[in-house]
């Protein structure tokens, strides 16, 4: 029951903090994202070769950020199936 009351007062805590800063930013207006925009909207087919935008920005222009995160993830899921298969065997050796 203890845990419970921590997690749901850790809970409320993040929802208010993650809320007061998305109200606090939501009129900040980014000069730089538009320029950007502008950006690659002129220059993207001409970079890539490819006429949609989001394809373009997708595959080139954010390629290694997308490759690292699937690595990541691989990796994650590895060490998370290796923990979990340790586990299960100490368990076994420690019933014995």
């Amino acid at each position: 029951m203890k845990h419970k009351k921590r997690r749901a007062i850790i809970a409320v805590f993040v929802l208010s903090v993650l809320i007061f800063a998305l109200v606090q930013n939501a009129d900040i207006e980014n000069e730089f994202g538009y320029v950007m925009f502008d950006y690659i909207k002129q220059y993207s087919f001409q970079h890539t070769g490819v006429y949609n935008i989001v394809t373009a920005v997708y595959l080139n222009y954010r390629y290694f950020d997308t490759l690292i995160e699937a690595f990541v993830l691989m990796f994650a899921t590895i060490a998370v199936s290796d923990m979990s298969l340790h586990k299960k065997e100490g368990k076994r050796n420690n019933e014995k």
